[in-house]
């Protein structure tokens, strides 16, 4: 009688599907899933935990044995395989950095655009407000004009 893996797997909950491994001891499926999808993403892209915080970093290797932190992902691993590819895709501007700083000085130009149109609005309000005052004073009313440079 064979039994098939998938079977057993149901019938135990995902967050306690562990498997004992020779030489590597108790292993959580999820890590090995995510460890898995952070190799194929890139051969260079490991997955470890902090001792002391419990989050959860994806490192990259340079050189022979410096690893480096890449993306923090906090205390709880990505249910789905896919979440944590598409965070790693999102994140990757070694590919994707001129898509990435295309996006940040578009987003850069929306704020400048908003804040000199709110600039003029100011400006306006406050042209319109002399204005009143000299009426009200009886001065002569004239057009003002704020220069750009105060």
């Amino acid at each position: 009688m064979v039994i098939d893996p998938t079977d057993v797997f149901a019938r135990v909950r995902e967050h306690e599907q562990k498997l004992w491994i020779p030489g590597v001891g108790e292993t959580d499926l999820r890590i090995v899933g995510a460890q898995r999808v952070c190799r194929e993403y890139d051969e260079r892209l490991t997955l470890a935990r902090h001792e002391i915080t419990g989050d959860w970093c994806v490192f990259i290797k340079v050189g022979r044995d410096n690893l480096y932190p890449v993306i923090g992902i906090g205390p709880e691993l990505p249910d789905n395989a896919e979440d944590l590819r598409q965070r790693l895709w999102k994140a990757d501007a070694q590919r994707h950095g001129d898509k990435l700083l295309r996006q940040i000085n578009e987003h850069n130009e929306r704020i400048k655009r908003d804040s000199r149109r709110r600039a003029l609005d100011a400006d306006q309000a406050t042209a319109e407000a002399l204005e009143w005052g000299f009426r009200q004073e009886g001065v002569l009313a004239r057009k003002v004009f704020i220069p750009r440079d105060l």
